[in-house]
């Protein structure tokens, strides 16, 4: 029975005794974080309570500037959290969250809080390597819609295709004046169709300054398309191949 009780226990002990080291490194890292300041939390693996103490001591307590959380195993859970902290500040004004387990559903919470009103500071957002799809996307074109703040929108390496591509354009036509940098190389864009809409964002909008299409698999004549227009306007520059 006693060796039964072991092997089962053993995992266990383990489990909390590499918890108990990740939260140790973790508030280590954070104790080296001065206040209004860069905080580079990268590769941490931060758990729900990980994230939590993120919030608690760096966003508002020290009022961080700008935080790096990449390759930290961070799910949706970890972005509701850090997206109902965005809500009520005032400091943080870069947060990059690449190469991380965000999905659609953290995509989602981050969007609704950069919605409107709720935050008037936060200028870069980078959400590359998330595993965001067409619906992530969808949030954040409606997010962009309203938002006259963020500046940089990060997404490359994703799952977004022709319906993503075509919401972000749409609100980059209509809506929203203040994004200057997209990135979404590395996703798949399938549809020679969407190039027209792509070729339409470029000459109707004025704010946009870098567009990013690396490695999408685009049709050679669409892209040909896209470099004559992209020619045509002052200050901007495409990042295609």
């Amino acid at each position: 029975m006693s060796s039964w009780k072991s092997k089962v226990r053993t995992p266990i002990i383990f489990a909390t005794a590499l918890e108990r080291y990740r939260t140790a490194r973790l508030n280590e890292w954070i104790l080296r974080c001065k206040s209004d300041s860069d905080a580079y939390l990268n590769g941490q693996h931060l758990t729900k309570y990980g994230v939590q103490v993120v919030v608690e001591q760096l966003l508002i307590d020290k009022h961080c500037r700008v935080l790096f959380v990449m390759e930290s195993h961070m799910t949706p859970e970890g972005a509701l959290i850090i997206s109902e902290a965005l809500r009520n500040n005032d400091t943080l004004v870069k947060l990059f969250l690449s190469h991380n387990k965000l999905g659609d559903d953290g995509t989602k919470f981050l969007a609704r809080a950069l919605s409107c009103d709720n935050n008037s500071t936060l200028r870069e957002l980078s959400l590359c390597h998330n595993g965001i799809t067409d619906l992530g996307a969808e949030d954040l074109a409606r997010m962009l819609a309203s938002n006259e703040t963020l500046t940089h929108l990060w997404l490359g390496s994703n799952k977004i295709s022709d319906l993503g591509l075509e919401r972000l354009c749409e609100v980059l036509i209509s809506k929203n004046k203040t994004l200057q940098v997209l990135s979404l190389e590395w996703n798949r864009f399938r549809s020679y169709t969407k190039f027209n809409i792509l070729v339409d964002m470029l000459e109707q909008n004025e704010s946009l300054m870098l567009l990013n299409l690396e490695n999408c698999q685009l049709f050679r004549h669409g892209v040909e398309q896209l470099i004559d227009s992209a020619k045509k306007k002052e200050n901007f520059e495409l990042l295609i191949n």
